[in-house]
């Protein structure tokens, strides 16, 4: 079986912030930079030799390790997936994650990792397999010193698969130019969970009452996709949040500061990506959500929609005012625009005014990703969640898939073709009456027809 994919990290929507660090900590002089453009990310620079160890140093980018992003669990999966490229034909690239090191290691290195052949001036998906890593690796060059295979305590065990800490890529322990861009990474080979295809949360709702004009998105009493927390800091800002499920609910806190670049506020989110239902069928967004502290800067989004001209704006946006108690938030498709800023999130054209704004059909077939913010407005955030689901929907059934929902035009279509049908039937059997009636054979005709006429009626 091949299995399925839970989505690490995109860089179209980046979800952890990215931190260059290189050689020079080490006495090296190796330089290297790390940017995201065009929805990739971009290694960029030169391994050159440690004088003290008259050997090649590195350079690497890695995943904070403050708190600013969450990982899913890929316990499940066989193997790490990257879709990504490089420039340079340069032979030194691997990859890490975790924090785990053998017994008596060199203090300042952690993590399993193993060697990555980068598919040169083209986009590739490369996979490693887990029992490619090893924790126990030459500090000086980044080669393993004994493999997975060789000693199985060196092998990534589960409770780092259950939450990496970090992901690292280098370029290392060879000389040169390096250069490393990434679109995506993915666990791959993972069996069925609660994060991969739509198809399971059938079995999830099916138990759950909802109207008949409802479509359950998510339910934190049983959680469906991975929620992550992301912040400013990848824009160099200074905001912090974190996203935790307990008590049947999502609890989403955190603070929105100024980031000092832009003086104004910067932005947190809790955030999903994955299959989501068709909800093209509905009207409204509905949140079940409460709010501890008053803030005024909630907005939610969805979808991956990119205006051009924009650059890191993606989906559609609309802001949400949030109570102190439990209650329904109802949030209109109308409410949502593409087209707003992306330094403080407020809308700049609404859809109301301009329908090239509104959410497609498309996006609203499948989503992809949805998030609830705390943008551009400074404050403490501290919203609990209980349930999101599209409302105003016709037709629609909680376990239906897109290729099950039914049309609303289709249904009126073929709804007027029966009517019609039936029209033409009963018009046809009243003028054969009407007919043998005038040539006296009522009786023998109508008796006939009757039954007929009974089977039309049912």
């Amino acid at each position: 079986m091949k299995g399925n994919d839970i989505l690490l990290e995109s860089f179209e929507i980046p979800t952890h912030e990215w931190i260059q660090m290189n050689d020079p900590v080490m006495g090296g002089k190796s330089t290297g930079s790390f940017s995201v453009e065009n929805n990739v990310g971009i290694m960029d620079g030169h391994v050159a030799n440690v004088p003290f160890l008259n050997a090649p140093g590195f350079i690497k980018a890695e995943t904070s390790t403050n708190g600013a992003g969450e990982w899913p669990d890929i316990s499940s999966c066989r193997s790490l997936k990257f879709n990504l490229m490089t420039s340079k034909n340069y032979t030194g690239y691997r990859v890490s994650f975790g924090k785990n090191k053998p017994p008596d290691s060199f203090p300042y290195i952690y993590g399993y990792k193993a060697d990555i052949q980068v598919p040169l001036n083209s986009f590739e998906d490369v996979e490693i397999d887990f029992n490619d890593f090893s924790y126990d690796w030459d500090p000086k060059t980044g080669d393993q010193i004994t493999t997975c295979a060789q000693n199985p305590s060196n092998c990534p065990n589960r409770e780092t698969l259950q939450n990496l800490y970090s992901i690292a890529v280098w370029a290392e322990g060879v000389e040169g130019d390096a250069n490393l861009e990434i679109r995506s990474i993915h666990a791959s080979g993972c069996e069925v969970t609660n994060t991969d295809s739509f198809d399971v949360k059938k079995q999830i709702t099916e138990s759950i009452s909802l109207k008949e004009d409802e479509i359950f998105i998510e339910d934190f009493s049983n959680p469906y996709f991975s929620w992550l927390a992301k912040n400013d800091p990848v824009m160099g800002g200074r905001s912090s949040s974190t996203v935790s499920m307990q008590n049947d609910l999502a609890t989403f806190q955190g603070e929105v500061v100024d980031v000092p670049f832009l003086h104004a506020p910067g932005f947190i989110m809790m955030r999903s990506s994955g299959v989501f239902p068709d909800i093209s069928s509905c009207n409204a967004i509905k949140l079940v959500i409460k709010s501890n502290y008053e803030y005024d800067g909630y907005r939610i989004g969805f979808g991956d929609v990119h205006l051009p001209g924009s650059r890191h704006a993606r989906g559609y946006k609309a802001p949400f005012q949030a109570t102190e108690n439990f209650g329904d938030v109802v949030i209109p498709y109308e409410n949502f625009s593409s087209k707003w800023n992306e330094a403080t999130g407020d809308i700049i054209i609404e859809c109301t005014d301009d329908q090239r704004y509104c959410p497609d059909t498309d996006t609203l077939r499948n989503i992809k990703t949805m998030s609830i913010w705390g943008e551009g407005v400074g404050g403490v955030v501290d919203l609990e969640v209980q349930s999101i689901s599209a409302i105003g929907c016709l037709s629609t059934r909680v376990t239906s898939s897109s290729a099950n929902s039914p049309n609303l035009n289709s249904n009126i279509f073929y709804g007027g073709i029966m009517v019609m049908i039936i029209s033409l039937v009963l018009l046809s059997y009243g003028f054969i009456l009407k007919l043998k009636k005038k040539h006296g054979n009522y009786e023998e005709i109508g008796q006939t027809k009757e039954n007929s006429c009974r089977k039309v009626i049912v």
